[in-house]
């Protein structure tokens, strides 16, 4: 009986991952044809109090089927999310699977199992999201820095006296992952001829965390704007031309 259940719970859980590439225990239990997609749409609209009440397979299957699903899922090297789910309603109130409400039990229904392929796309597409948002703060600040030398409150003798210029980096690490160090490292990456300017002003900042960042990817933005070396640039002029004889010694 385990045997079979294990078939056919890993020929459902392999659909649901080719055409999702991850696996959800409700979307299992729906491929099991043990949950209806109409009584599934009733309890996302709280129509249903918890939704073992409506499946059509005794507590000791479903419990089954849940520690099948796990052990399957980790052989596979998928990685496990847990996911709040919420009603299809205007109060987005939290729904609950199990009658009793246990914490175990409830997290295993909504824990989703991830392709490690859909996570690595993930993470490509958050870092990409990042890179275009930090050369935008790069651009605006090097304005706010040119404005502020041409209204005479920058000094090159006091790169770091403008409130404005911090206001705005302050302002913008507000939301951004790892706070204002990190920020600061993002855009010296992202855009380091930008960075190059800007990189005075933000190593005098009074926040400790933004202006340690800044001096240490001072340098590595400061290479980018490196003139090539002598050697590899030099005129047709200084070449010794063909057919003339070198001085003998």
């Amino acid at each position: 009986m385990a045997n079979r259940l294990e078939h056919r719970l890993v020929a459902a859980a392999n659909a649901d991952l080719r055409r999702h590439r991850f696996v959800a225990p409700v979307d299992v239990l729906i491929g099991l044809g043990w949950l209806s997609k109409e009584h599934a749409e009733a309890w996302r609209r709280r129509r249903v109090p918890y939704l073992e009440q409506v499946t059509e397979a005794s507590l000791g299957k479903l419990s089954s089927a849940l520690r099948i699903l796990q052990s399957w899922a980790q052989s596979e090297g998928l990685q496990p999310r847990e996911t709040i789910y919420v009603s299809w309603t205007p109060s987005r109130h939290r729904l609950r699977f199990t009658k009793t409400g246990e914490e175990n039990l409830e997290r295993a229904y909504r824990t989703h199992w991830i392709s490690p392929e859909l996570i690595e796309a993930d993470q490509q597409r958050k870092a990409e999201a990042a890179a275009r948002r930090a050369v935008l703060l790069a651009d605006k600040l090097e304005a706010v820095s040119r404005a502020a030398f041409l209204a005479h409150r920058m000094t090159a003798e006091d790169p770091g006296s403008d409130p404005e210029l911090r206001a705005t980096v302050d302002q913008a690490a507000d939301d951004w992952p790892g706070g204002a160090g990190a920020l600061v490292t993002a855009i010296a990456d992202a855009a380091p001829d930008t960075f190059a300017l800007l990189a005075g002003p933000l190593s005098q900042h009074p926040d400790p965390a933004v202006a340690l960042a800044a001096r240490r990817a001072a340098p590595e933005a400061g290479q980018s704007r490196r003139p090539a070396p002598e050697g590899k640039t030099r005129s047709r002029s200084a070449r010794p031309r063909k057919g003339r004889r070198r001085r003998q010694r």
